[in-house]
C-alpha cells in the first residue's frame, strides 16, 4: 500500500469531447490557444443543485459505468501541516506545494478524457473542539467541487487524512476507542452531508480513505479490526441517509480496511445495509504490482499483469458478485522512473482489465510529489501525454 504522506511517507456522463493527448513541448507551444478555450468564470448557475426525485437519480451500477475515467486531486485539499494554525484555506491547500487548484485545472483535465474528479479532503485542521467544521473550509470544498460540477463531470468527496496511517489520524479501527470516534464521525458527516445535501447525482461521498489500526497495519489487521471498519461503512451510510433530501439517494463509497485489495482486506469487508437498493459503491486502492508502481523496476512485464488479473477477480467474485455492489479503484498509479512507455503499457492494461469487470479507475495523481503527475498545476501542459493517451483510449474502447 502506498501511502501518500507528504515527502517522509511512501505515497502516497459521458464526455462530451475527448482531445487527443498532446505532447508536452506542443502543450506548452500552444498554451496560449489552450487558454482561449478555459474560462475561470464560476459564476454561472449550477444545473446540478437543486430538489430532485428518487428517480432521477441514476443507480450505482450506472454511475460507475458512466464515470468513464477517473483523476485525482492529490495532495491539495488532502494536505494538513503541524506548523499552520488558523491558517486560511489556501494555506492548507498549497503546504505540500502543489499550488490552489483552478478551475482551468479541471476544465483542462476534462480535455483530455476524463470524467470523474475524486477530491481527498482532510479536515482535521480545520474543525474545533467541538468537532465544527470551519465555514471558511467548507465554502473552499465546495468552490472545488464546483469547478467539477459545473464541466458536467461527476465529484467525489471524502474523508481522508483524519484516517491513515499519520500521528495525527483519528478515525482508526480501534474496538477500545469505538464510542469516542463513531461519535465524531457521525458528526463530521452529517455536516457534510447537509452542506451539500442538494447537489444531484454527480457528487457521491466516500466515507474514509485508508483507515487502519491503532498500530498503522498496512498488510492487515484483525477480524475485530475489520469488524469495526464495517461498523463504521455502517454509520457513515446511515448518517448521511439520515439528512434526508437527496442524500437519501445519493450514491455513496465504502472502503475496505486500508482501502486494500488483498484478499484478507477484502474477505473481511461487508458492504452495510441501505434503506434504498442499487446506491451502493465499494472502492479499493492498488498499487500493484508494489515494485513497479514504486518505481524500483522500471519495466513492465506479463508476470505484473497476472498480478492485477488475480485482483480483479478477486474483486469480482467477493464484492461485485458476492455482495452486489459496483466498484471503483479509488487511486492507482504508478511512479515516474523515467519508463513513461512502460508506465503508459501498466495503465492501458489496468483501465482495460478494470473495464471488463464494469470497474471504474481513478489514477492518483500527486502533482508531482511522488512522480505520478499527469498535468502542471502550473500552465496545464500534459506531463505524460502517453501514459494519459493510454488510458483514455483504454477507457474509451
Amino acid at each position: 500500500m502506498i501511502k501518500k504522506v507528504l515527502a517522509l511517507l511512501i505515497c502516497c456522463t459521458g464526455i462530451v469531447t475527448m482531445a487527443s493527448c498532446q505532447s508536452t513541448e506542443n502543450s506548452q507551444a500552444s498554451e496560449s490557444n489552450a487558454s482561449d478555450n478555459l474560462s475561470e468564470n464560476t459564476t454561472q448557475a449550477n444545473p446540478h443543485i437543486g430538489t430532485f426525485s428518487a428517480e432521477e437519480f441514476e443507480d450505482a451500477e450506472s454511475s460507475v459505468k458512466n464515470m468513464v475515467l477517473g483523476w485525482n486531486v492529490g495532495n491539495s485539499l488532502d494536505g494538513y501541516t503541524e506548523g499552520i494554525v488558523d491558517g486560511e484555506p489556501e494555506d492548507y491547500e498549497t503546504s505540500w506545494g502543489n499550488k490552489v487548484t483552478s478551475p482551468l485545472l479541471i476544465q483542462a483535465i476534462k480535455a483530455q478524457g476524463f470524467n470523474a474528479v475524486r477530491i481527498p479532503v482532510t479536515w482535521l485542521q480545520n474543525t474545533d473542539e467541538n468537532n465544527k467544521i470551519n465555514e471558511k473550509w467548507l465554502e473552499r470544498v465546495k468552490e472545488v467541487v464546483d469547478y467539477v460540477i459545473l464541466e458536467d463531470m461527476y465529484c467525489i468527496i471524502n474523508v481522508h487524512h483524519d484516517s491513515g496511517g499519520g500521528e495525527e489520524a483519528w478515525l482508526r479501527a480501534d474496538p477500545a476507542n469505538y464510542d469516542e470516534i463513531s461519535a465524531r464521525f457521525a458528526d463530521l458527516w452529517t455536516q457534510i452531508a447537509e452542506y451539500f445535501a442538494d447537489y444531484d447525482e454527480h457528487l457521491l461521498f466516500e466515507g474514509f480513505n485508508e483507515i487502519l489500526d491503532v498500530d498503522s497495519n498496512w498488510n492487515g489487521s484483525t477480524a475485530e479490526n475489520y469488524a469495526v471498519v464495517n461498523d463504521l461503512n455502517q454509520l457513515f451510510v446511515d448518517t448521511v441517509r439520515a439528512t434526508g433530501g437527496n442524500n437519501s439517494y445519493r450514491n455513496i463509497i465504502c472502503n475496505t480496511y486500508g482501502a486494500s485489495s488483498a484478499d484478507s482486506q477484502v474477505s473481511g469487508f461487508v458492504v452495510p445495509k441501505d434503506t434504498v437498493k442499487n446506491h451502493l459503491i465499494s472502492e479499493v486502492h492498488i498499487y500493484d504490482p508494489s515494485d513497479f508502481c514504486t518505481g524500483k523496476r522500471s519495466e513492465w512485464t506479463e508476470e505484473d499483469q497476472n498480478v492485477l488479473d488475480t485482483i480483479f477477480a478477486r474483486l469480482d467474485e467477493k464484492i461485485i458478485k458476492a455482495q452486489g455492489t459496483p466498484v471503483i479503484v479509488g487511486e492507482f498509479g504508478a511512479q515516474n522512473g523515467g519508463n513513461d512507455q512502460a508506465r503508459a503499457e501498466y495503465a492501458a492494461y489496468f483501465v482495460s482489465k478494470a473495464k471488463e469487470y464494469g470497474i471504474t479507475a481513478f489514477w492518483w495523481d500527486d502533482g508531482n510529489i511522488m512522480s505520478m503527475k499527469l498535468i502542471d498545476r502550473g500552465d496545464f501542459s500534459i506531463s505524460a501525454p502517453e501514459i494519459c493517451e493510454a488510458m483514455v483510449q483504454a477507457a474509451r474502447e
